[in-house]
């Protein structure tokens, strides 16, 4: 028995390119009919690439961390921001020790300033996190 295209999708996995032979409607009747499923399967902060093209009140911009843009649209709730909440106070604690270092790729690193805003943009903390913490200094974080 033949499956069917909304049987066999992984929305956690799969990327833009995986529905490129799919019609627009096939793609949008999949999302209106699982979308609400894959959201609630999905890792926080993070939304599949068919809640970007048929949800999302703004176009995915790729400078920048996706858990950064969803927080500045206003789109993660506070079980998600609790979720990324360790996540981000760990790249901080990171990119704010002395002699910390990003990389870039092979043979290509950041130091100093550079890399402590290189990390944090890498994580994808939101600004007024960065803000809160730099002005209450690392000894509030939990370890």
């Amino acid at each position: 028995m033949a499956r069917k295209k909304s049987d066999a999708v992984d929305f956690g996995r799969m990327q833009w390119d995986d529905f490129a032979s799919w019609s627009e409607g096939e793609r949008e009747a999949l999302w209106r009919r699982h979308g609400e499923d894959a959201l609630a399967r999905g890792s926080p902060g993070k939304r599949p690439p068919l809640w970007w093209r048929y949800q999302s009140p703004e176009r995915r911009d790729r400078s920048i961390e996706q858990c950064r843009q969803l927080f500045d649209m206003g789109e993660l709730d506070d079980a998600e921001i609790e979720k990324l909440l360790p996540l981000w106070e760990h790249a901080y604690r990171m990119a704010t020790r002395p002699g910390h270092m990003h990389c870039l790729g092979p043979g290509e690193f950041l130091e100093g300033r550079a890399a402590r805003e290189a990390t944090l943009m890498w994580a994808g903390i939101p600004q007024e996190f960065v803000d809160k913490w730099d002005t209450l200094g690392l000894a509030f974080l939990r370890e």
